[in-house]
């Protein structure tokens, strides 16, 4: 079975054409993936229970700030272009679950130092799900 990586012998005119398809189908993916990471972020913050009653850390709730969301939308971007660049296909779907939720936790734990384990759940489902669906 060939995989994307595998080289072909084609003329240097095809290969550049790839490569430039390639570059433009990350960005587009990259641009839907953030905004789709900063379009969830409010509502998932909003279902999540606070941490831990006065123990001094911001609620969940309080992070849905503007800068909060294009920073956790930026990040899912670069997240996703990467991905898309490096890996297989059939890897993908996995990647764009961890692109969004993965960064969402990383950023939520940078802000308040705990994970809040509805949402940790919630994407390690999400991520076990595509990755038994997936064709072989």
């Amino acid at each position: 079975m060939r995989t994307r990586h595998d080289v072909e012998p084609t003329s240097g005119n095809t290969r550049i054409a790839r490569v430039i398809g390639e570059g433009l189908a990350a960005v587009v993916i990259a641009v839907m993936t953030g905004m789709t990471a900063a379009l969830l972020v409010r509502p998932l913050l909003r279902r999540l229970p606070a941490p831990i009653p006065g123990g001094g850390t911001p609620s969940y709730r309080e992070l849905g700030s503007i800068r909060f969301l294009f920073a956790c939308g930026a990040l899912a971007g670069i997240a996703a272009a990467i991905s898309w660049l490096s890996l297989p296909r059939y890897a993908q779907p996995m990647w764009c679950v961890l692109a969004i939720l993965g960064v969402l936790l990383a950023a939520i734990d940078a802000r308040t130092s705990w994970l809040p384990l509805q949402l940790t759940r919630f994407s390690g489902l999400r991520w076990l799900g595509l990755h038994c669906w997936q064709p072989r």
